[in-house]
C-alpha cells in the first residue's frame, strides 16, 4: 500500500508539473491564424517617433517570425544567439555598443491574453506569441526598464 501511494503521488506530481508547464507555455504562444498587430517605433535618443501604431497583418505566431517576415520593410537586423534571436536594428538604426547601449527594447500589450508588459518585462522576440490586436512598441533606448 505504501509503494502504491508513492507511485500515485509521483504520477500526480508529474501531471501537475506538466500542466503548469504547458499552461504557461500556451499563455505566451500566439495563434497561426491571420491577425492584425500594431507596431510603434520610437528613437528615444532623439525623441523621434519613426512609426506610430502602424497596422500589419500576419499569420506568424511569434514576434521574431513577424520581424523576419518584415525584414526588408522594417530594415530588421537580428543576431542568432543561444537564447534565440536578438534584435540589433530597426529602420536603419542599429545598436553599436552592446555594453553601454542604446539598444532596441520593446513593450508588448495583448488584450486577448490580458498582458501589458513594459520595456524590460517582455521575453525575447522568439518567446512572445502574437495574437489579434496586439500592440508592440519598440524603443531605441539606454533604459532597460528594470
Amino acid at each position: 500500500m505504501n509503494n502504491t501511494k508513492k507511485v500515485i503521488l509521483t504520477i500526480l506530481a508529474i501531471a501537475v508539473v506538466l500542466g503548469v508547464f504547458f499552461g504557461i507555455n500556451s499563455y505566451f504562444q500566439g495563434s497561426d491564424l491571420d491577425k492584425t498587430i500594431y507596431i510603434t517605433i520610437i528613437d528615444d535618443t532623439t525623441g523621434e517617433v519613426l512609426m506610430e501604431k502602424s497596422k500589419f497583418t500576419t499569420e506568424k505566431a511569434t514576434l521574431g517570425d513577424f520581424l523576419e517576415e518584415n525584414k526588408e520593410k522594417l530594415d530588421v537586423k537580428m543576431t542568432d544567439t543561444q537564447f534565440g534571436r536578438f534584435l540589433d536594428g530597426l529602420l536603419g538604426i542599429e545598436t553599436a555598443d552592446m555594453t553601454n547601449g542604446p539598444w532596441w527594447m520593446y513593450s508588448y500589450k495583448s488584450t486577448e491574453k490580458g498582458l501589458d508588459m513594459k520595456i524590460g518585462e517582455a521575453p525575447g522576440v522568439d518567446s512572445i506569441g502574437l495574437n489579434d490586436g496586439d500592440e508592440i512598441e519598440f524603443h531605441y533606448t539606454i533604459m532597460s526598464g528594470m
